[in-house]
């Protein structure tokens, strides 16, 4: 991981971005479609990071093809989403959805090729591992309630507070799980 510490950089970018976004948010008491508009931004630069994340880690060359060319139909599928079918001012489930599918199915790749290929490394104190099971738990964790969005959305359940307060939940343990894979990351000084 040391030799692509650009990728540490660039999960450092993603959490700081989705900080300031969070912040401003809160400070200016933004609208929804602001809200939403931004989300589907950085669900883009999200797209991109992971891309070249899951591009890095796995190593067989077929899946590193792949991960090229579904995160590229990816990206484009999502825009396509935001111009002719969702809108770029509304919450997009239906792409934040299939986001988190793709991003599950990359990581249970990775999961996959430790297993097929054991390595001496103690996962425990791997940031690569950390990073891919954050990446597992959130999409896993908040796959049905981007699923479900549209539907509390149209009103046919009741609130949609209680799930958001989940999801924030899930986005905590998230962050948490990326800042142990950098304190990981981080060499330690012997003395």
């Amino acid at each position: 991981m040391q030799s692509n510490s650009y990728i540490v950089y660039l999960f450092i970018t993603l959490l700081l971005v989705s900080l300031m976004i969070s912040l401003f948010s809160v400070a200016f008491n933004t609208s929804v479609e602001i809200d939403d508009a931004v989300s589907n931004l950085y669900s883009l630069f999200e797209m991109i990071v992971y891309g070249l994340f899951f591009h890095n880690i796995l190593t067989n060359p077929n899946d590193k093809k792949v991960t090229v060319y579904v995160f590229f139909t990816l990206f484009i599928l999502n825009v396509l989403n935001f111009l002719l079918y969702e809108g770029f001012w509304v919450f997009n489930s239906l792409a934040l959805t299939l986001n988190s599918i793709v991003y599950i199915i990359f990581t249970i790749l990775y999961f996959r090729q430790i297993l097929k290929n054991p390595v001496t490394l103690n996962l425990e104190k791997y940031p690569v591992f950390w990073l891919a099971a954050a990446i597992f738990f959130y999409h896993s964790a908040s796959l049905f309630i981007f699923l479900f969005q549209k539907f509390i959305y149209l009103g046919y359940f009741t609130t949609s507070f209680p799930i958001w307060y989940i999801h924030n939940f899930f986005m905590i343990l998230y962050e948490l799980i990326i800042g142990y894979a950098f304190l990981l990351w981080i060499p330690r000084k012997t003395t």
